[in-house]
C-alpha cells in the first residue's frame, strides 16, 4: 500500500505557497517522501517530511497578501460621534467604568514597574553574568553561620591559583568621619575600602577625573557624584583632599575621581572607595583571617560551573589556609551577582534583601486587580446594554447591518479604554 506524508503538513504547504509554485513543489516533495520509504523507511520519511517542506518556506514562494479593503473613514468617524454622545449622555455609568479601569491599570502598572526593577538588579553591570560574590559558611561557637563576607587573606590564595581565569577584588565596609579643610566632621556608613581591580569588575561611569592607575597607591580616593557636590559644591575635586578620621588619628586622602552614584537597582552600597593600601597605616592588622572580614567578588574570564568552581576554590582554602581557621569548618560558596537581591539572606549583607516569592506575590496581585477590573468593566457594560436594546432596535429598523453595530461598540469600548489609559498615565506620573 502506498504511503502519504502527513496531511497536517501538506495543508500548511498549500497555506503558504502560491499556486504556480504548488504542483510542482508539491510533487518534488511526495517525490522525495517515496524515496525515503523505500531506503529508509515510513517513519523517517514522516519525521523529516516536515523539514523538507521547510526549504521552501521562502520569500519567492508565499503568496501574495490580499488587498486589503479601503477603509471608510466616514462610516468611522460617524461612530466616533455617536460613541462620543453616548459616553456622554450616561456620564454616570462611563465615569464609574472608566474610575474601574483607571484603578486597574494604575495599581497593575505599579506593582509591575516593581516587579521588573527587583528583577534588574545589578544587571546594569558589563558582563554581569561572569560576576560572582565568593561567600564563606563557618561554624562558630558551635553554630552555623551563612555570611555574606570572606577573610580577607583569602583573596591572595585565590589570585595566585586562577590569575589567569578571574579577576578578583575586596570591599571592606569602614565607616569614619570626614572633613574637608576645617569643615565639620561628617559621618559616612558607606565608606569601603577596595582593591584596584574594583573598577574593572563594576565599571562605573566617570563623571570627573580617571581610574586608570585609580587606587594603587595609598590614600587615593574616588567618590560618588552626590557626595562631590555635598562636599566641593561647584568646584572642581579632582586633586582635593578629605582627611579621614578613624578613632584618634587622621588621614588625608586625594581624590582622583568623580563617578555616578550608583542606582537604586543594586545589592552594593557605597560613596566612597578608598585604595585599600591606605590600612597598612590605618590598620595595619586588617589583613588576617579572622577580622575584619570582606565582601569578596570574582569576574571570570568565561562561563563557569559553579560546583565544580566552589571544589576547587574549597581545596585551595583548607590546603593553603590558616589552620585555625580551616579548623571551624569554612564552606566556600560562589552567589552569581544577579542572583544576591532576591536569593540571598545572608549575614553581612551589604542592605536588606528581598525574595523571588514576595516579588512574585505582588505581581500576582497587579494582575489580579487588573482582572478584577476587566470583570468589573464586563459586568457593567452587560448590564448596561439591557437599556440600549430600544436603540439597537431601532438602528435594525432603519437597515443598520450588524457588523455596523458590533463597530460602533467597539469604537465606545475603545473610547473607554483609551480615556482610562490616559488618565492612568496622568494619575502614575503624578504619584
Amino acid at each position: 500500500m502506498k504511503e502519504n506524508p502527513p496531511v497536517w503538513v501538506t495543508r500548511f504547504l498549500h497555506w503558504f505557497c502560491r499556486q504556480d509554485h504548488l504542483e510542482e513543489i508539491e510533487g518534488d516533495l511526495f517525490e522525495l517522501f517515496d524515496i525515503k520509504v523505500s531506503h529508509k523507511g515510513r517513519t523517517y520519511a514522516r519525521r523529516t517530511f516536515l523539514f523538507d517542506a521547510l526549504k521552501f518556506f521562502r520569500w519567492s514562494n508565499f503568496k501574495k497578501p490580499t488587498i486589503v479593503k479601503q477603509i471608510n473613514h466616514g462610516l468611522w468617524n460617524h461612530n466616533f460621534k455617536i460613541s462620543l454622545r453616548v459616553l456622554r449622555r450616561n456620564l454616570l455609568f462611563s465615569g464609574i467604568n472608566v474610575m474601574g479601569l483607571v484603578l486597574g491599570i494604575t495599581a497593575f502598572t505599579i506593582l509591575l514597574l516593581y516587579y521588573l526593577q527587583e528583577t534588574s538588579y545589578d544587571k546594569f553591570f558589563a558582563n554581569h553574568e561572569n560576576i560572582y560574590r565568593i561567600a564563606v559558611n563557618v561554624i562558630e561557637d558551635g553554630q552555623y553561620q551563612e555570611s555574606a563576607k570572606a577573610p580577607v587573606p583569602l583573596m591572595e590564595l585565590y589570585e595566585g591559583a586562577i590569575a589567569d581565569k578571574a579577576q578578583l577584588c575586596r570591599m571592606l565596609q569602614w565607616p569614619g568621619y570626614l572633613r574637608y579643610q576645617q569643615g565639620d566632621h561628617q559621618k559616612e556608613d558607606a565608606f569601603v575600602f577596595a582593591d584596584p581591580t574594583v573598577f574593572d569588575i563594576f565599571t562605573p561611569q566617570v563623571i570627573q577625573g580617571s581610574l586608570e592607575g585609580g587606587l594603587d597607591a595609598p590614600f587615593q580616593l574616588a567618590i560618588t557624584r552626590s557626595k562631590a557636590l555635598a562636599y566641593f559644591g561647584d568646584r572642581n575635586p579632582i586633586g582635593e583632599t578629605l582627611t579621614y578620621n578613624e578613632g584618634s588619628s587622621e588621614f588625608d586622602f586625594t581624590i582622583v575621581a568623580v563617578i555616578e552614584d550608583l542606582p537604586h537597582n543594586t545589592h552594593l552600597k557605597f560613596d566612597f572607595i578608598a585604595s585599600i593600601a591606605s590600612l597598612n597605616q590605618i590598620a595595619s592588622w586588617y589583613n588576617n583571617w579572622f577580622y575584619p572580614t570582606a565582601h569578596l567578588y570574582a569576574k571570570f574570564n568565561r562561563p563557569i560551573e559553579i560546583a565544580a568552581m566552589e571544589e576547587q576554590f574549597q581545596s585551595i582554602l583548607e590546603q593553603n589556609a590558616n589552620p585555625e581557621y580551616v579548623g571551624n569548618a569554612p564552606e566556600v560558596v560562589l552567589q552569581q551577582l544577579t542572583d544576591i537581591h532576591l536569593q540571598s539572606n545572608r549575614q553581612s549583607e551589604w542592605k536588606p534583601n528581598n525574595t523571588q516569592i514576595s516579588v512574585g506575590f505582588f505581581l500576582l496581585l497587579g494582575v489580579f486587580i487588573l482582572l478584577i477590573a476587566v470583570i468589573n468593566y464586563v459586568n457593567l457594560t452587560t448590564a448596561n446594554s439591557q437599556q440600549r436594546t430600544r436603540e439597537i432596535g431601532v438602528k435594525k429598523a432603519m437597515g443598520s447591518a450588524k457588523s455596523q453595530l458590533v463597530k460602533q461598540f467597539m469604537v465606545e469600548a475603545f473610547l473607554m479604554i483609551s480615556f482610562s489609559v490616559v488618565i492612568s498615565a496622568v494619575a502614575f506620573f503624578t504619584l
